[in-house]
């Protein structure tokens, strides 16, 4: 009789748990089936199934930030940051999916992680003067002058089509 009762008080505890935790999944389950699982990471055409896709992951990671689980923030960044791992799996060629991890990251308060993204953005994507400016950017608003000094001076030397915004950066 007494494993009954026991049975009964954990039953009680825990099925509140579980009935939002399937929610939680079903909900996340609509955002997960809408990605091409199967999509290689190349530079983007602008074809309909592209941007199907990037929206896609958009959604996916406007939902985990939105932590459904209600679970702490620890965790919430961890899952955050590893969506977004994923998605530059797929979208490894697309800058402001980048911009958007790094950013992310410094919001958070992670400023060292935001950095090695944008460090391995900026080898992923070397052409892409937005990334170069937001580095540089972000290194200038922690006082690191002298980094964002070389940011700029790499963007100089790169050979990349240079701007005038370069130079008056």
């Amino acid at each position: 009789m007494n494993f009954v009762m026991l049975a009964k008080g954990l039953l009680s505890e825990y099925q509140p748990k579980y009935n939002s935790a399937r929610v939680v999944y079903r909900e996340r389950k609509k955002y997960v089936d809408e990605i091409d699982w199967d999509m290689l990471a190349v530079p983007p055409t602008g074809s309909y199934k592209e941007e199907k896709q990037y929206m896609a992951w958009k959604k996916l990671i406007a939902f985990e930030k939105g932590n459904p689980q209600r679970i702490d923030t620890a965790s919430s960044n961890r899952r955050i940051a590893f969506t977004y791992e994923q998605c530059l799996m797929y979208l490894y060629h697309y800058p402001d999916i980048w911009y958007d991890f790094a950013t992310w990251q410094a919001k958070s308060g992670s400023i060292d992680a935001a950095i090695k993204i944008f460090q391995r953005a900026l080898k992923a994507l070397p052409e892409s003067e937005v990334l170069w400016y937001a580095y540089a950017e972000l290194e200038e608003s922690r006082g690191e002058i002298q980094p964002a000094k070389k940011i700029y001076e790499s963007l100089l030397g790169n050979g990349v089509s240079i701007t005038a915004l370069a130079h008056i950066q």
